[in-house]
């Protein structure tokens, strides 16, 4: 049932949260609405790779949470996500990290992203 939207393996037991996303898990998104065989690779804690800019220095960081589907890009490749573009148009050095996950509601997102 968990499996539907991507290719087998993404979805891990977790006693907290009763599932979650497998860290370095590689595979592609799927959906009937026109979404075939867009590659997902997530970081090392299970979430969406971070994006960021080419700008020189040592960049700023932040976090997106909450949002679901719609903030995890879903059916999106990295950079053209929600937060590879916020990255992609700033006008100074961003590391945006995508904490969301399909499914997740904002407060588990926001104690997930605290724990990992």
């Amino acid at each position: 049932m968990l499996g539907t939207w991507f290719t087998p393996g993404i979805h891990v037991s977790d006693e907290r949260f009763g599932f979650a996303f497998k860290p370095g898990y590689r595979g592609w998104m799927r959906h009937r609405d026109a979404v075939f065989g867009v590659p997902l690779a997530l970081d090392r804690n299970g979430m969406r790779r971070p994006n960021r800019n080419g700008g020189p220095g040592s960049p700023d960081r932040v976090a997106i949470i909450g949002g679901r589907s719609m903030m995890f890009s879903f059916g999106l490749t990295d950079g053209e996500s929600i937060s590879g573009q916020v990255a992609a148009n700033a006008r100074h050095p961003l590391e945006v990290h995508n904490a969301v996950w399909v499914g997740f509601d904002a407060y588990r997102m926001w104690h997930l992203f605290r724990q990992t």
